[in-house]
């Protein structure tokens, strides 16, 4: 009896160390997973928790490791559920490939609407707000009300949604159709002429425009109306 007890024990010691040893391993897979993913991904890290991390095909019995290699996704939107290759390397060798997942969580202050904007609106100060939010597309997300007061909306905005850049365009300082003035210049030479603007133009931006002999220049917007054309 006293040998059994003692081989019961032994067993049970052992049954301990290996679930151990389990919970140890799989927890540094995890811990690099979680440390390659705060690297790559373009925000601040203390805005983004990553958790439920969850490892396929692993058995701790089977292989024996001393490095993780995490391979992450490119081009990836890090927020959601993200899925990641895993490399096992022991003495400078590849033993084990798995598959893991995590949910990325990433909590950002963003503008975000705060009336609804319609299409071809301009942008006001008072029609948007900081928020502090988690969102699984955050690409484009602007961080500055600056930044979008006074540009104009490209498509409508609903009241509550995160503004992007691309859902808006800057104010036209000169429309299509608009009589303009042309400065050509050089170190040496000044002509100003009237010409009519062929498209839109925004500050600082070059603007196509047909002068009076039917001659089509391009040049920089300088201002409402005027465009500089350098040579």
């Amino acid at each position: 009896m006293k040998t059994i007890r003692i081989i019961s024990l032994a067993l049970a010691y052992a049954l301990l160390l290996i679930t151990g040893a389990y919970a140890g391993t799989e927890e540094r897979i995890k811990t690099e997973i979680t440390r390659d993913i705060l690297a790559a991904a373009p925000w601040e890290g203390s805005g983004i928790e990553v958790d439920d991390i969850q490892i396929y095909g692993y058995d701790p019995a089977a292989d024996g490791f001393d490095a993780v290699k995490v391979l992450l996704p490119r081009p990836a939107n890090y927020a959601g559920r993200l899925t990641v290759t895993v490399s096992l390397i022991s003495k400078g060798r590849e033993v084990k490939t798995l598959r893991a997942s995590a949910t990325v969580r990433m909590f950002k202050e963003v503008v975000v609407a705060l009336n609804p904007i319609r299409m071809g609106q301009k942008i006001q100060k008072d029609d948007l707000k900081l928020q502090r939010m988690e969102a699984t597309d955050m690409f484009g997300a602007l961080g500055s009300i600056d930044e979008a007061a006074g540009m104009i909306a490209k498509r409508p905005i609903t009241a509550g949604s995160v503004v992007k850049k691309d859902y808006m365009k800057p104010e036209a300082v000169i429309r299509r159709g608009d009589r303009v003035s042309v400065l050509i210049s050089n170190s040496k030479l000044k002509i100003k002429t009237a010409a009519t603007a062929v498209e839109d133009g925004y500050n600082d931006k070059m603007v196509s425009a047909r002068t009076a002999s039917g001659k089509e220049v391009s040049g920089r917007v300088v201002g409402p109306g005027e465009i500089l054309v350098e040579f």
